[in-house]
């Protein structure tokens, strides 16, 4: 027998040996107790799911891919049907879903499908705000603006929302003034709308950060309403100083007063 015969021969049984450990693997799985989960009540399954899905700061939906989350991908949603649908549940609803592109709301709750929608009760949004003549100097007419927003949220489908969180920063801003603008009339409509469809449940809130806090009389005074500012890189030069103001206390909720 020459060496390559016996070298081929090894290689067959060494694969004949991990084929059989394999094997014997899994037979100790399947001979192994299952801890019985779905026999647990439902409340402590909920507070499971809860520990597994929950995001510290916000979840960022793609069509194939959940980030932020522990662990780094939901399995628990893939197990069973009675476990997607659990899991799900309080996936979507204890978590605030973000956004940083008006598109990516159609595409992403396409994406999960209507029954996940309406679990969902908060969303974040991101964008930076520039007026068109603003779009216009700087060469960024394809940038999103207030519109784009409006027209996404109001063709959402979102009908449970009882928490919106806008975060806005004005690029390029050159004056205090206008770096913490007004919101556009159209996107203030398109928030009364959303919040108006819920019609019972727990209080609407409304948190705004990067707009003039006099935005706070714009929404409805049942309605709770955290606004806070980002502090522009230049509000330390002499110039400025003094300029960065402190929240009105009635234009904020006791909470954060």
């Amino acid at each position: 027998m020459n060496v390559l015969s016996i070298i081929l021969e090894l290689q067959s049984e060494v694969s004949r040996l991990d084929s059989r450990v394999k094997h014997l693997e899994l037979e100790l799985l399947r001979d192994k107790p299952t801890f019985p989960f779905l026999q647990l009540p439902r409340e402590i399954r909920d507070r499971i799911y809860l520990y597994a899905l929950k995001c510290p700061a916000f979840a960022k939906i793609h069509p194939q891919v959940m980030e932020w989350f522990k662990p780094s991908t939901p399995a628990i949603c893939l197990v069973n049907r009675q476990l997607s649908a659990e899991a799900n549940e309080i996936l979507y609803s204890k978590n605030m879903m973000h956004f940083d592109e008006p598109e990516e709301i159609h595409n992403c709750l396409e994406a999960i499908g209507t029954i996940n929608k309406a679990y969902i009760r908060s969303i974040s949004l991101w964008f930076d705000y520039r007026t068109i003549e603003q779009c216009r100097r700087d060469g960024t007419s394809g940038l999103a603006n207030s519109s784009d927003w409006a027209k996404a949220l109001l063709g959402s489908g979102l009908t449970k929302l009882n928490k919106i969180k806008i975060q806005t920063e004005c690029v390029g801003a050159e004056s205090y003034s206008c770096y913490h603008p007004s919101m556009d009339p159209v996107l203030v409509r398109a928030i009364k709308y959303l919040f108006r469809q819920e019609q019972e449940g727990p209080t609407r809130h409304l948190m705004l950060t990067g707009f003039n806090y006099d935005n706070r009389r714009r929404f409805p005074g049942s309605w709770r309403v955290t606004m806070t500012q980002f502090a522009p890189d230049w509000i330390d030069e002499a110039e400025y100083a003094g300029l960065m103001p402190t929240p009105p206390p009635e234009y904020l909720d006791d909470n954060e007063t």
